[in-house]
């Protein structure tokens, strides 16, 4: 059955692919009422590599979802994330052409067409514009500049890219399941939609959002975004080191890290034995779990020295008082916000997606968040077509707008 007023967030990961559905209610929150989740297979660090299995394993998790919600999708919200994507700062100046001196849409629509007019490789687009402060006549830090009086209007911006075909075999391969793509948005964006307080956006905190094969970095400072970066290790990193460091198979090296994983002594007993089955059909073996939690924190460890080198690059790095927050699903791993203190020296928390209902969904799970901002940008109203919201400070400046009267009930 498909009805009106429904929302399907889709994360496609390197090693789930997820799909959350909602119910819009009276208007004050999306009612979760279906998910679904499968093992991701012909996808790598983001970018399709296989597209049978891909739609094999996205077809997987839309069944579920439907059966799980009792509605047919037709159309999705979908997180698009992955190694390829790349950030840079621009800058747009235009002068002000509307009546009396007063800022105009249009005007707002070409001084971002302005910071737009950037030189790429032919293999990569444009994916995301996000503004971070407009100047009228040299008087900076404007957030919303419609209606305003001056000659001149500037804008630095964020602008963020991606392989050219990355979003087009996504496209194909919904296509062929019948699902029409309603947007793209960057999975880094919606994870902090979803786990993000507004205070933490506002006075500079940054988000790692650690997936089965990339670490998401994003740099939130002043109600928006200013560093966006990608690392190639995630959670099955930790899987396989455990892997070729115990030689043991890597479902047990998954299951292993799972239950009785954890870093800076986050495990109950590092004495305490597991038997561990061999490769080559050799006998099992007994080995200390605190063996297997070495090789667990020395991934850690370096993920976060590869987070630390990245945030040495940007320029907000001492203004971040709010400090970490960790989501994913190897952000689960006992002991790792404590690490992310010791290592990048500053405060860390754990990042939940909070501002869901639902009946019978686990909603709380780190591995959600991507799926669960979709839902929430989603609610906050489709991106505008035309100029007319374009001051509001881009993604998040529309989105938060719409959620107030959310977080305002959860926080």
């Amino acid at each position: 059955m498909s009805r009106e007023g429904i929302l399907a967030g889709l994360d496609i990961g390197s090693s789930k692919v997820r799909m959350l559905v909602a119910e819009l209610d009276s208007g004050l929150s999306p009612k979760v009422i279906g998910l679904g989740e499968t093992p991701a297979e012909g996808i790598r660090r983001g970018l399709l590599v296989d597209l049978e299995k891909t739609i094999g394993s996205v077809e997987a998790a839309v069944i579920e979802a439907e059966k799980s919600a009792g509605v047919e999708v037709n159309s999705v919200l979908v997180g698009i994330g992955g190694n390829h994507l790349q950030s840079i700062d621009s800058y747009g100046m235009t002068p002000i052409s509307g009546p009396g001196g007063r800022v105009t849409t249009e005007d707002i629509e070409k001084v971002l067409e302005a910071a737009e007019a950037i030189s790429l490789p032919m293999d990569r687009e444009i994916l995301e514009v996000i503004p971070q402060d407009y100047t009228i006549d040299h008087q900076g830090g404007i957030k919303k500049p419609l209606g305003l009086v001056g000659m001149r209007l500037e804008v630095n911006v964020h602008v963020v890219t991606g392989k050219v075909n990355s979003r087009q075999n996504l496209v194909n391969a919904l296509d062929s399941l019948g699902l029409e793509v309603e947007d793209f948005i960057l999975g880094p964006l919606a994870s902090g939609l979803a786990v993000l307080t507004p205070e933490e956006q506002r006075l500079g905190a940054v988000l790692l959002d650690i997936g089965g094969e990339t670490t998401d970095i994003a740099v939130y400072y002043d109600e928006a975004i200013r560093h966006l970066a990608v690392i190639d290790l995630g959670g099955k990193d930790i899987t396989n080191d455990l892997t070729s460091g115990l030689r043991i198979p890597a479902k047990e090296a998954e299951s292993l890290k799972i239950q009785k994983g954890g870093v800076l002594g986050g495990i109950m007993d590092p004495e305490e034995t597991v038997s561990l089955p061999s490769v080559n059909g050799r006998k099992p073996w007994k080995v200390a779990v605190g063996v297997g939690t070495s090789i667990v924190e020395a991934t850690v460890e370096r993920i976060f020295d590869l987070v630390r080198r990245e945030l040495r690059s940007c320029e907000y790095v001492d203004r971040l008082p709010m400090g970490v927050v960790l989501t994913g699903g190897s952000s689960r791993l006992p002991g790792i916000r404590e690490l992310a203190e010791q290592i990048l020296r500053m405060p860390a928390r754990h990042g939940f997606p909070r501002v869901l209902d639902g009946e019978g969904v686990e909603l709380s799970s780190p591995e959600l968040a991507t799926c669960a901002g979709l839902v929430l940008y989603g609610f906050s109203g489709r991106r505008p077509e035309g100029p007319g919201d374009l001051d509001r400070g881009g993604f998040f400046g529309r989105a938060w707008g719409g959620l107030k009267s959310v977080f305002n009930r959860h926080f």
